[in-house]
């Protein structure tokens, strides 16, 4: 039989929550070309993540949750100080963005603004929607 094309990847099953398969999806369509990484540590208020990519020279993890519920309250464990919104400027200080959408949410570890941005607007713009 003939060999499947090296891009042939199954689909991501759409529920409208978000999931590994379908934030990687997504941060490949939105053009970052995401690179898997398997050596993430685990963060200490959020447990390992879900998935972890590097995105041109940065670091995303992703942590996904059963819901939005569930998310809001690891959320509420991060001391807001240590992290930026996507909407906050670089200073002087190397802190990661938080990126939150739905039951997902991001670290990413970056300088670039546009890059921050870039990735923070493929997760806002939130999950594909449910199958039909």
């Amino acid at each position: 039989g003939a060999a499947a094309p090296a891009d042939a990847r199954p689909a991501c099953g759409h529920t409208g929550r978000w999931d590994a398969c379908t934030i990687a999806e997504r941060l490949d369509r939105s053009g970052l070309a995401p690179q898997p990484v398997t050596d993430a540590a685990p963060h200490p208020l959020l447990g390992a993540p879900a998935a972890a990519w590097t995105v041109g020279n940065a670091r995303l993890l992703v942590f996904v949750y059963p819901d939005k519920a569930a998310r809001e309250a690891a959320q509420k464990k991060l001391p807001p100080a240590q992290f930026l919104t996507p909407q906050e400027e670089v200073g002087m200080n190397a802190m990661p963005t938080l990126i939150a959408s739905e039951n997902l949410l991001a670290l990413l570890d970056s300088r670039n603004e546009h890059q921050r941005e870039r990735v923070a607007d493929a997760i806002t713009a939130g999950p594909p929607q449910a199958d039909r």
